[in-house]
This record gives C-alpha cells, structure tokens and sequence, in this order.
C-alpha cells in the first residue's frame, strides 16, 4: 500500500472520530440546557 493511501486512510478515521466526538458532545450540551431548564421551571 502507499504511503499516500494509508495517509489519508488515517486522516479520514481521525475526522470521523472527531465529527462523533463533536455530536456527541452537542448531544451532552443540549441534555445539561434542558435539565437546567427543567429544574429552573420547578
């Protein structure tokens, strides 16, 4: 395999993993805003 292939093999894995990383962490912000919301209504 050349270099250049596994290279950007690599990159694409990164990028994905950092697109997850990313959603996920959008996913924990909107959870904590709605339960800080649902705790400030009580």
């Amino acid at each position: 395999m050349e270099a250049k292939q596994m290279l950007g093999k690599g990159i694409s894995r990164v990028h994905k993993q950092k697109v997850r990383a990313q959603s996920i962490t959008q996913a924990l912000v909107i959870v904590e805003s709605s339960l800080t919301a649902l705790l400030l209504s009580y």
